[in-house]
């Protein structure tokens, strides 16, 4: 090629300026970077790129709030997985990479509920968004036994309401400080080196002006170590392992395990602990309790198993599936639904539920599943051992099969599980002077030779009530603590024939009541 362009060259000056330029670079035809014109921006694509919205959270008096949770999804796109940040001691978050348009965002702050807001995206200015509400500061002292200041110990917040801890430092004078907390049952501790103080609770309440000044005192502590095994005692690396206090403070402690499954972390304060584990595709066996003193050199051994799964079909009648049903699988012991005794935070919905601190379901105990289009489910991360399964099919009969026996890494098959549509019982009950007709028990027993079946539900404060049973013959009747109907009434339930305008008179006294 280099012998062909040196041909094309017709005199010796032309071939002296072509290797010239082979040499250095010909820049004949072009003009320079400082000679070229720049190209005007853009606007399309600068309107196009996606921008960072940076911004700043603040209560009613301009204090600024920690550890707020945001997140933001594109408010004509409500399907779209939202994205989420946290904001810093500050207030301070950041949302990068957000395209242009309008966005929404929702913030949850502990004590003060939640804020939503639009904003227009790119924003170019910081965005400044209010909570009502004023906040309020927990702080307090780490000393040592003999009552001097312990400078840059740890602190530890932690609580009920709280999506994280938080941390402090104690300053020269042992001081600490935590702001912009609201309503809430709150808890600290501090360590430092070796030491470690006992969990000290704070509470904040809507009357708290100034809350009590916290006296974290450290003392010798100790470290737990362990290790976490499967049921035949082979470690599991990579464990997360959680320490809680018995009976619970409200502020766990939570370390990963080495590769060899190995842990160790601490100090803890002298005291009772739980030790439990999580790790993917497994279920906790045994939550260990152990008592900490001063020093501690035990081995401790959490087991773990692997998780076994449950998976089926879903069809009606015709053989059709039903998709969107929700399919849960319960662990039984010894026939029974199980209940455990687990110490540690509840969950927002335990706590909504009103349940006392400390009773959840054991890992494994409950999960469920939803059917695809498909009919099918798998219902995945469940203990071993003996389990129930259930659904609540909208407008169908209840689905129950019991009991599995479920083996640690399997995949039971259930198989296809026909879900009917059986016949709807409807009406109400008549109760003459009654001023409420609400809780009345309605009940529709089989009428077949050995049957002892028997369908109840309460009644609506109208005394409304509707029962889904299997096609057969029934006898209907409803009852209160005084008075029942005077004679069942007898229905015959066939498919396809839902009756749903049913009246129960009560009028006959019951034996033996008392008026």
């Amino acid at each position: 090629m280099f012998a062909a362009s040196v041909e094309s060259v017709k005199s010796p000056l032309r071939i002296v300026l072509f290797l010239l330029g082979l040499a250095a670079g010909c820049t004949c035809g072009r003009t320079t970077s400082e000679n070229q014109p720049k190209p005007r921006p853009d606007t399309a694509t600068t309107q196009s790129m996606p921008s960072t919205l940076v911004g700043v959270v603040k209560d009613s008096q301009g204090e600024a709030l920690p550890d707020v949770l945001v997140l933001a999804w594109p408010t004509a796109r409500k399907s779209e997985e939202a994205v989420q940040s946290r904001t810093d001691e500050a207030g301070r978050f950041v949302l990068p990479k957000l395209r242009p348009g309008k966005w929404t965002l929702l913030l949850e702050s502990p004590g003060l509920g939640t804020l939503e807001v639009e904003r227009q995206l790119p924003e170019e200015s910081l965005v400044e968004l209010t909570f009502e509400g004023t906040t309020r500061t927990i702080s307090g002292v780490v000393v040592d036994h003999r009552n001097q200041p312990q400078v840059g110990a740890v602190i530890t917040l932690g609580g009920l309401g709280l999506r994280w801890t938080r941390e402090a430092r104690s300053d020269a004078s042992g001081i600490f400080q935590f702001r912009g907390l609201g309503f809430g049952k709150f808890a600290v501790r501090a360590v430092l080196d070796t030491s470690a103080s006992p969990t000290q609770p704070v509470l904040i309440e809507e009357a708290t002006l100034r809350t009590s000044h916290a006296r974290l005192i450290l003392a010798p502590g100790a470290y737990l170590q362990g290790v976490v095994e499967d049921e035949q005692g082979r470690p599991l690396p990579s464990a997360r392992v959680e320490v809680v206090k018995v009976p619970s403070d409200d502020l766990s402690s939570t370390i990963k395990g080495d590769p060899s499954g190995h842990f160790s972390f601490g100090p803890f304060a002298p005291g009772r602990y739980q030790l439990t584990a999580r790790l993917e595709d497994y279920v906790l066996l045994d939550a260990p309790e152990v008592s900490v003193p001063t020093l501690a050199a035990t081995l401790h051994h959490v087991k773990m198993v692997k998780a076994a799964q449950v998976h089926g079909r879903l069809l009606d009648e015709t053989a059709h599936p039903l998709p969107g049903i929700t399919v849960t699988v319960l662990s039984l012991i010894a026939g029974k639904d199980e209940l455990t005794v687990v110490p540690g935070a509840l969950p927002l919905a335990a706590e909504a539920a009103a349940m006392p601190v400390g009773r959840l379901m054991r890992p494994g105990g409950v999960r469920t599943a939803e059917s695809d289009r498909n009919g099918e489910f798998n219902v995945v991360g469940l203990s071993p051992g003996r389990a129930r399964l259930q659904g609540l099919p909208k407008d169908r009969l209840p689905l129950r099969r019991d009991p599995l026996l479920l083996v640690p890494g399997e995949v039971h098959e259930v198989g296809e599980l026909v879900s009917y549509q059986g016949v709807l019982l409807g009406g109400s009950v008549a109760l003459p002077g009654a001023t409420s007709l609400e809780s009345i028990v309605v009940e529709a027993k089989l009428l077949a030779r050995g049957s002892r079946e028997v369908i109840s539900v309460s009644t609506d404060p109208k005394g409304r009530f509707s029962i889904r049973v299997p096609t057969g013959r029934y006898a209907v009747s409803a009852r209160n603590a005084l008075y029942q109907t005077p004679q069942p009434l007898e229905i015959d339930a066939a498919a396809g024939k839902d009756m749903d305008s049913l009246l129960l008179p009560l009028t006959a006294p019951i034996a033996n009541s008392r008026h």
